[in-house]
């Protein structure tokens, strides 16, 4: 870019600067502390003007920091001889008294008594030190004048005294500029790209992406990249400029806005409640006081504002799309999803009202229209991981797991360390049955987020079905230390121990998992096997009724606890609860066989091989099933049948 000189953007003439020098030119008067030049080295505008102009220049007791354009990155410290130079007109020699006293009187009247560019305070300088340095520079200028008129009395006689009752007035709001482009500095400095701010303009136009374009929620940062301390230093020149003018309902807002974007809830409500106070049809106001009352979970107060803030702004989509949220935080679905509808209707581009009605839809189990609503989203927004995240999650929970895969691969690509994406995808593969692929994955979640006790299980369990049991139990040990009450951890080392022949360790565990969630039936189920393994037939049936009255529509529960009794040889109460286990689940075949093997303990034969075949028919692949079929057969003297079922039991053992 082009460098430029400091003339370039104002509209007035400044004194020519080389290095840290001033070129002042001829000195032609001088009027107490004020000095008059004849110079060729004034721009405006960044020509030169003509040779012969005369300019004055004052002189200052305090060092000024300033800088030149802004994309010089250098700042220059200079102790400055002078406040303002400008041109006086008449010009040239016959410039006198009274037309310096005028001329800088004008200067201080306009508020514009800094040289060239807005004040930056020292790095760590208090920044009402700032403010009370630009105190001293207009009360140095002040001083001139009185000193001007004490040592010109007759000269200045009646000069000014008309223009004091109208200075005085016009004084209150000169300040409140002054802090008003201090804040716009601030806010100039801190956005990217920086902006500089050359003249006034209303203070909400620091806000006004924020206040005109609210089209996300919660809301977008105040601004990108800016620190808690530059954003309180934006409080203060708004605390100043409310002080001096008290009735501007845009500058209570822009402070609340301020607050808001601190996390300081409490106190935005009370300026967006005076900014509603000055001014009743203030829809912004509604909307960013709902807002914060959102944040603070006060979802019925959010609603009464961003109601009246749609009464106000009739057909704004914002307003029903903000609304929605809140009732979706309070489960009113329903009408949630009548806010959303209404805001996609205004605005069918609105990615984000697909986005939460797609949220609304899964909770009302509506889940293949939360998918189309997600697809919606992604087509506006293709860029928006969160989006490929949950369209995956929402076919996971139909079970649609390959078509999930692509959608984590997509926010993977988008976001290769995203640590949740790769979790999903890893337990989308272990749903296959792929689990060496979950593994992979699970090991980069847990690269990325080492504290994701939910991937150590998942992988633990992936180990498990692998029959790795020595692997599996350290990231079970992994999940209980990042979460101590993570009962499905405690559940499935319990079984990993148990398959290493460690019962004792797997009944602890099992005893923890059903303290912490004392109506598990699974885990009073496993606690039974274990008791059944250790030949503790009494406590196992105990077990097994305990899961069976927590879950008695369970097939595997009356199955096993049949198992218990038949090792009590009461084939009876064994055949009964085999008899419900298939009645729960018609295609469970080992029920079958072991209701065939009671009833041939109980030499009901012909029963025994009606269960035998049955099972066979579910499970063709059953060498037991084969052999004892054809005990059966060779009891009944039916042997050419039980020699054909031991040849088949061998082929299958083979």
């Amino acid at each position: 870019m082009k460098k430029r000189n400091i003339g370039d953007w104002l509209s007035i003439p400044y004194i020519f600067f080389r290095g840290q020098d001033w070129e002042f030119g001829e000195k032609i008067a001088r009027f107490g502390p004020f000095r008059v030049y004849r110079t060729a080295f004034v721009l405006r505008n960044g020509r030169r003007m003509l040779p012969g102009c005369a300019v004055i220049f004052g002189e200052l007791p305090v060092p000024v920091r300033f800088s030149l354009w802004k994309e010089s990155r250098d700042k220059i410290l200079n102790r400055l001889g002078g406040i303002r130079v400008g041109e006086i007109t008449p010009c040239g020699d016959s410039v006198t008294i009274v037309d310096v006293y005028q001329q800088v009187q004008r200067w201080l009247r306009s508020g514009e008594t800094m040289i060239a560019f807005y004040y930056e305070p020292h790095r760590g300088e208090d920044f009402r030190l700032a403010a009370a340095r630009r105190d001293i520079q207009n009360q140095s200028v002040r001083e001139g004048l009185q000193a001007l008129r004490a040592e010109y009395p007759s000269e200045l006689a009646g000069i000014g005294e008309d223009e004091a009752t109208r200075a005085k007035e016009e004084r209150q709001q000169r300040r409140l500029r002054r802090w008003l482009r201090r804040g716009f500095w601030i806010a100039a400095k801190i956005q990217r790209p920086m902006r500089w701010i050359a003249r006034q303009r209303p203070i909400e136009w620091i806000f006004r992406k924020q206040i005109s374009d609210m089209n996300s929620r919660p809301p977008a940062d105040l601004l990108d990249t800016s620190s808690v301390d530059e954003l309180q230093h934006l409080v203060v020149a708004l605390d100043e400029a409310i002080r001096l003018k008290s009735d501007d309902a845009a500058t209570y807002l822009s402070r609340g806005i301020v607050y808001y974007n601190l996390n300081q809830y409490e106190q935005a409500i009370p300026d967006m409640d005076a900014a509603i106070h000055l001014k009743p049809d203030y829809a912004q106001a509604f909307y960013w006081r709902g807002s914060s009352h959102d944040r603070l979970e006060q979802y019925e107060q959010a609603i009464t504002d961003y109601s009246e803030a749609i009464r106000l702004k009739a057909g704004d989509a914002k307003g029903y799309y903000w609304r929605g949220g809140s009732y979706l935080s309070l489960e009113q679905l329903e009408r949630a999803l009548a806010d959303f509808n209404e805001a996609i209707r205004l605005k069918p581009d609105y990615a984000d009202a697909y986005q939460y009605r797609g949220a609304a839809h899964a909770k009302l189990g509506q889940v293949e229209r939360a998918i189309t609503d997600y697809t919606e989203m992604i087509r506006l927004k293709p860029d928006n991981v969160g989006a490929y995240i949950v369209r995956g999650l929402l076919c996971s929970n139909l079970e649609r797991f390959e078509r999930a895969i692509p959608d984590f691969d997509a926010a993977i690509r988008l976001k290769p360390d995203d640590g949740p994406a790769y979790f999903w995808r890893g337990f989308a593969y272990q749903k296959l049955g792929q689990n060496e692929r979950a593994i992979t994955e699970f090991d980069k979640a847990i690269r990325l987020d080492p504290d994701n006790a939910r991937a150590y299980y998942c992988r633990g369990v992936a180990y498990r079905d692998l029959e790795q049991y020595e692997s599996a139990i350290p990231d079970f040990d992994a999940a209980i230390r990042l979460n101590p009450d993570y009962v499905d951890a405690y559940h499935n080392r319990g079984l990993a121990y148990g398959k290493l022949g460690q019962v004792e360790r797997e009944i602890l565990d099992l005893d923890e998992a059903i303290r912490l969630n004392p109506n598990d039936a699974t885990a009073f189920q496993s606690r039974g096997g274990a008791y059944r393994d250790l030949e503790q037939y009494e406590r196992a049936i105990v077990d097994y009724d305990e899961a069976i009255r927590l879950n008695p529509d369970e097939a595997t529960a009356y199955y096993n606890r049949g198992l218990v009794y038949w090792n009590f040889t009461q084939n009876e109460q064994a055949i009964t609860d085999y008899t419900e286990a298939i009645r729960l689940k018609p295609n469970f075949a080992s029920a079958y066989r072991a209701r065939g093997t009671a009833y041939y303990s109980l030499r009901q034969y012909e029963r025994a091989i009606i269960d035998y075949t049955e099972a066979i028919r579910l499970a063709p692949h059953d060498a037991a099933t084969y052999h004892n079929r054809g005990l059966a057969y060779e009891i009944l003297q039916q042997h050419e049948n039980a020699r054909a079922d031991f040849d088949m039991a061998k082929t299958r053992s083979g």
